[in-house]
């Protein structure tokens, strides 16, 4: 059965919803941390502790975090905007990063394709076309 946005809840509020944080398990938080720093030019981290790593990304913040467990049921896929999808993808496999998919084209006229960080956590990568 598909549902319809009349079978959806509405929102209380007319604030739009907008992505706060994300925080990725690993055992190893700033390997992780530094894997995606490196290969995705985030700069430096905004908060460093023994078990934490995480960086600004404009409004949002993703953090490394050891001791947060994924729950069972499912995995979250981290999805960036890059430039240049070839050479992001050659940068995280050269990190680490294996099983790149084959690109695929979005409905937003996007090249995207999805790859798996040193940790095991699903990645997705998007490009504008053109």
């Amino acid at each position: 059965m598909q549902s319809t946005d009349a079978d959806m809840p509405q929102p209380s509020s007319t604030t739009p919803t907008r992505l706060a944080a994300v925080l990725v398990a690993s055992e190893q938080p700033a390997d992780l941390a530094e894997f995606y720093r490196q290969t995705l030019d985030l700069g430096a981290p905004s908060y460093v502790t023994d078990d934490h790593v995480g960086f600004a990304l404009g409004d949002a913040y993703v953090g490394f975090e050891r001791g947060a467990q994924a729950q069972a049921g499912g995995a979250i896929t981290l999805w960036f905007h890059v430039d240049d999808l070839n050479a992001t993808t050659a940068r995280m496999v050269a990190a680490g990063a294996s099983d790149p998919s084959e690109p695929f084209e979005t409905a937003e006229n996007e090249m995207g394709l999805t790859i798996t960080d040193p940790a095991g956590n699903p990645i997705g990568l998007l490009c504008a076309v053109g």
